[in-house]
């Protein structure tokens, strides 16, 4: 027989979060650390945020770190025309303008992206983007 606990277990995030409105939908964020080089988090399908709390502190030890929750993801508000790869990478390149980034390495999880991802890109923005989207393995069947 097993039983279940009614306790629930609350982690503390090594960061404090805070809204921006971008492209008019309230987005949520945390910033933290020092460096000369800024990494920005864009949060994995379908998570948060708080996805990266396992690295946060070491990552900010040697950076400036930014991450945003993706509309529709984590606590940061939808619209349903930003599901779509190019619609989304629009709202990226409007989410690097809110705030002020002109040159960042940028991590994002195109999971949810199986078709190219692209960002507008002008000459005086300077980004380094980062996929952790894998194809998923092929399945075999047995008979």
């Amino acid at each position: 027989m097993s039983t279940v606990s009614n306790e629930i277990t609350h982690e503390q995030q090594p960061f404090d979060v805070a809204w921006r409105t971008v492209d008019g939908l309230k987005i949520r964020f945390a910033t933290d650390g020092r460096g000369d080089e800024k990494v920005v988090f864009f949060s994995p399908w379908p998570e948060s945020i708080l996805a990266f709390t396992p690295v946060w502190g070491g990552l900010t030890a040697q950076f400036e770190v930014l991450a945003i929750d993706l509309p529709g993801f984590g606590r940061s508000e939808a619209r349903d025309d930003l599901f779509a790869p190019r619609t989304m990478g629009g709202f990226i390149a409007k989410a690097f303008d809110a705030f002020g980034l002109t040159s960042v390495h940028a991590v994002l999880d195109l999971t949810w992206a199986r078709r190219p991802f692209s960002l507008p890109h002008s000459p005086d923005q300077n980004f380094f983007a980062v996929s952790s989207w894998v194809p998923a393995p092929r399945r075999t069947h047995s008979r």
